[in-house]
Order: structure tokens, then sequence, then C-alpha cells
């Protein structure tokens, strides 16, 4: 299975390598099944040193437990800490059970979380580490092929070693109360999560914020609207201090593509720090001819635009 050997690709390699599985529900396990087989053909060690969880949401209580143990160790997620984790499911929906269980195990501390599901609809509120394909919501997936298109936000083999496992979370109420992101751009880290909230309420061009989240910590955040004239508009890209560096702001600028991609738009604009604009050419991004830069309080920005995701869309430069 494809699917399965690309993400072998990026999970069996000594850095991180997950040694506990925390699979959601029946699907999760099934899911988990068929990639342990084909992880095991290409390892034949690996699935026999790794502790394999049952876990979901309670009907009655909503809470996040584990299934298949007694009672009493229903509750009990302490057996992570310090470990290397491995968040598994079929198909991601709304997003809220998958991060509500996300949340559940960062609260035991372990060492790192990875998190992966086949199939992603596009308004969920979590987008995992790794997943197979987004569709819309009133889609359903078939896989018939064996290969899969190129749509990783990690290209594989080079990102072991400087990037850590991340997920992205859309901001909610619950988030505006934690430590705010502190990525030395006073017109960023002027402004808190709950202006942020506020924001995403009351706007009317689709304004978000995902969360990138490393275990329990928010690392950095990606803003962004949608503007008329078919264009993705990037508001904020910011990385955390102490996670600069590591390579989660390249992640966060492919993030943006692929979310422009998912809504059929072929245009991202942003604007770029000034002394940043190689950061975003890397990308593909270019200057914006004949438009002025912007200046808020002492920080230069330069209207940058990426065109051209989609051939049947492409513009000139």
């Amino acid at each position: 299975m494809a699917y399965g050997r690309d993400l072998a690709d990026r999970l069996l390699l000594p850095r991180q390598r997950p040694d506990v599985w925390c699979a959601i529900t029946v699907s999760g396990l099934e899911l988990s099944r068929v990639f342990l087989d084909t992880f095991d053909k290409l390892d034949s060690r690996y699935s026999e040193v790794i502790d394999f969880w049952s876990v979901g949401r309670q009907k009655k209580t909503k809470r996040i437990i584990r299934f298949g143990v007694p009672k009493a160790e229903a509750n009990d997620f302490a057996g992570l800490r310090g470990r290397h984790v491995f968040i598994i499911d079929s198909a991601i929906h709304s997003g809220e059970t998958f991060s509500a269980v996300h949340d559940r195990i960062a609260a035991a501390k372990p060492a790192s979380i990875a998190t992966y599901s086949l199939v992603v609809k596009r308004s969920s509120c979590f987008y995992p580490t790794y997943w197979g394909c987004t569709i819309a919501d009133s889609d359903r997936a078939y896989f018939l092929l064996d290969r899969i298109p190129n749509n990783r936000l990690s290209t594989g083999r080079s990102d072991h070693g400087t990037k850590p496992y991340w997920s992205f979370k859309r901001l909610e109420k619950a988030d505006c109360s934690r430590s705010p992101v502190c990525s030395g751009l006073k017109s960023i880290d002027g402004m808190s999560w709950s202006d942020r909230h506020y924001g995403m309420l009351t706007n009317e061009n689709g304004l978000a914020t995902y969360l990138c989240e490393v275990g329990s910590q928010i690392a950095g955040f990606l803003t962004f609207h949608y503007e008329p004239g078919r264009t993705f508009v990037v508001d904020e890209v910011a990385v955390d201090r102490k996670w600069q560096g590591k390579g989660l702001g390249g992640t966060l600028v492919r993030f943006a593509d692929t979310l422009a991609r998912q809504s059929s738009l072929p245009r991202v604009k942003l604007w770029a720090i000034a002394n940043k604009t190689k950061f975003y050419r890397k990308y593909g991004y270019k200057p914006i001819i004949g438009e002025p830069k912007v200046w808020c309080g002492d920080e230069e920005f330069q209207p940058m635009v990426k065109v051209g995701l989609y051939r049947t869309y492409f513009e000139p430069g």
C-alpha cells in the first residue's frame, strides 16, 4: 500500500521513532494493522518493540479514555511520559475528537507526538503531522492508485534530525488563555489570542488562525483570509524564538500553499518582513511589482505573491 510505504519512510528512521501507537477507535485500529504489516516488511523488528493503545472518547462523559484495559486504568495516561507517541486514525471529519485525543496525550508530557490520518476533511479544526489526502466535506475517499501525490508538508528523510513532530489546530476559545508566541516582531507579538479569535468570529472573509503545536506547546501559527480575485492572503506567519531555526517556518508557508490548493485558489499573497524576503523566495514567492512596501511602526514589510499553484490557473509572474 503506497500510503503505508510513504509513512514508513518517515517513521522508520532512528530519530524519534515512535514506540507507542495510539489508535483512535476501531477504524484507527484497522488502519494500524494494515500499516504495521507494511512496516514489518521493511523492518521485521519494529512491531515487536512498540506498545499498542486503543483510545477514544467515552460516550457519556466525553472524556478521552483507553479501551481494552481494566476500568481503573482507562483514564491513566501516565505511561506515555517521556515516550515517543504516534496517534493514528483513518479519517478526520470535524477534527474535534482527534484534537481532544492529542491534547489528552500531550498533557501526559511524552517526548514527542506524531499524528496521522489517511483522510482529512478540508474544514477540520485539526491537521495532523502527516495525512494521506484531503477531501471536501461532502466527498468520500476512494483509494485506487499505487502511487500518491507529492502533497506532504515535510520532505521526508531530509527533515529528520532538524524538524520536530508538529500538528496544526484551528484557534479555539479555549486556547485564548494559553501562553503567547514570542516571535520577536512587535506587530505580531502585540496581538493576543483573544484578539485573533474575536477576528475569526467577526470577519466575513474567512479569517482564521491555525496553531502549530509541538506536543502541548504552541511553536508558531498561521493567520490567513480570502480576498476577491481568487487570492489566498497570509496575514501572519510566526514561529516562537524557542523553535526558530528548526524548519517550522517553512512548514507554515507550505501549509498556506496547501490550504490555497484545497480551496482551488491560484494566488497566495503575503507581506514579508523586508529582511526575510530571501526566505519566501525559496518557496516560490516574488515581490509584487508596483505595490509599495508597508510600514508598521519601525517594521518594514514587502508585499509578495506566489502564482500558478494550478496549471489551469497559471498567471504570468
